[in-house]
């Protein structure tokens, strides 16, 4: 009954309650459940460090060398014992994507605690989501620094980091988190098929975020009018080329999955072939016919259809990334690349946290601020059991 009556408690106050006001709705729900001493941190966009949402607590908790940390990388339970009892630290999980910890206080962390605070965890991250788009405390309670007016742009328009169903995985990342301006991602699900696009628009700064909102605008009108590939970059090329006086354009790598049978059809305009990963290797690049950049016209695009195996992970990658360098000149390239997903997946890493790693080893290697943006999408297709 106390997880009811937390749950109820919460539910009941959601429909008028300020954005700002859910952590201490949260704080009371676990009081109920005879938790105390309620900690709330939300992941910086960089995945960083965890940042605190008001009441105690540090301000910063490092993600890579905390117990908290450890919560958020592995979306597992950690659990510490203190005076007086055990704290644990559980992930606050909008659907499969990671937004943060939440942590508190019992005599004895059993089971039934586990079960009742992740209960309330979810309810908060979801409701926190919700009640984000009429306030700024969620955004702003991500940010170790102020956004560029381009970057401003481009997570306006960015979908959650991470989604999962029983068939299949996605996680993304962009860097410089606080700086990106021209690579994007998007993705959608309707019935068995999953739509991927990732982007790069041409040039830095606020005109090349100008371009990607235009291009990922112009691909979901095209997907969600039904169009396939091919006529989908049509029409992004129509608009990029209509909008823009002068020559503008932007690469894109699209895809269309049937998660049924893992049917899997590319399109790639002036972009990278992404690199498939299989039975805990790397399998080549995909063969796919060339088509130019969005905004320069090809009269004949085409994409090229294959089949996944179960269990198979698919990376989509801007240019950024293989092209970060080091202080002696030495490219992250493409082989460094694969062979960080190989070691990734036979460790069993969640996706979403191999992006993670990844994206900081490339920031690692470069040494300094990226030249380029960086972006990285992977998929990962799965035929459920039975």
């Amino acid at each position: 009954m106390a997880l009811a009556d937390a749950l109820q408690g919460m539910l009941r106050r959601m429909h008028d309650l300020h954005p700002e006001d859910l952590p201490a709705l949260a704080a009371a729900a676990v009081v109920v459940i005879g938790g105390r001493d309620v900690q709330i941190y939300f992941s910086d966009l960089a995945q960083d460090v965890l940042l605190r949402a008001g009441g105690d607590g540090e301000a910063e908790l490092d993600i890579d060398a905390t117990v908290a940390g450890r919560a958020y990388r592995t979306v597992a339970p950690a659990i510490v014992d203190v005076d007086g009892g055990q704290r644990v630290w559980v992930t606050l999980l909008d659907g499969a994507d990671r937004i943060g910890v939440m942590s508190a206080v019992f005599d004895v962390v059993g089971e039934a605690e586990l079960a009742e605070i992740e209960s309330v965890a979810g309810l908060f991250a979801e409701l926190t989501l919700a009640r984000s788009q009429y306030g700024d405390a969620l955004a702003l309670g991500r940010r170790r620094r102020p956004l560029s007016l381009a970057s401003e742009l481009r997570w306006a328009m960015l979908p959650p980091r991470t989604f999962a169903t029983n068939r299949f995985t996605i996680a993304a990342v962009v860097e410089p988190a606080y700086d990106i301006a021209g690579d994007s991602f998007d993705y959608s699900v309707f019935g068995s098929t999953v739509h991927i696009g990732l982007f790069d628009a041409m040039g830095h700064g606020l005109e090349s975020s100008r371009i990607a909102n235009l291009v990922v605008a112009a691909y979901r009108h095209a997907r969600r009018n039904g169009l396939g590939l091919v006529d989908a970059y049509r029409g992004m090329d129509a608009a990029v080329t209509a909008e823009f006086t002068e020559t503008k354009f932007a690469t894109a790598a699209m895809a269309r999955l049937d998660a049924e049978n893992g049917a899997l059809e590319l399109l790639l305009a002036g972009h990278h072939r992404p690199l498939l990963l299989r039975d805990g290797g790397m399998v080549d690049t995909f063969d796919v016919p060339a088509t130019l950049p969005v905004g320069l016209g090809d009269v004949a695009p085409e994409s090229r259809s294959f089949g996944l195996q179960p269990d198979d992970r698919v990376l989509f990658f801007s240019d950024g990334v293989i092209e970060a360098r080091s202080a002696d000149g030495v490219d992250f390239g493409v082989e460094r690349l694969a062979d960080f997903l190989v070691r990734a997946a036979a460790s069993n890493e969640q996706p979403a946290e191999t992006m993670r790693r990844l994206s900081k080893a490339i920031l690692a290697h470069q040494g300094a601020p990226l030249a380029d943006d960086a972006t990285m999408l992977l998929l990962e297709w799965r035929r459920p059991a039975g």
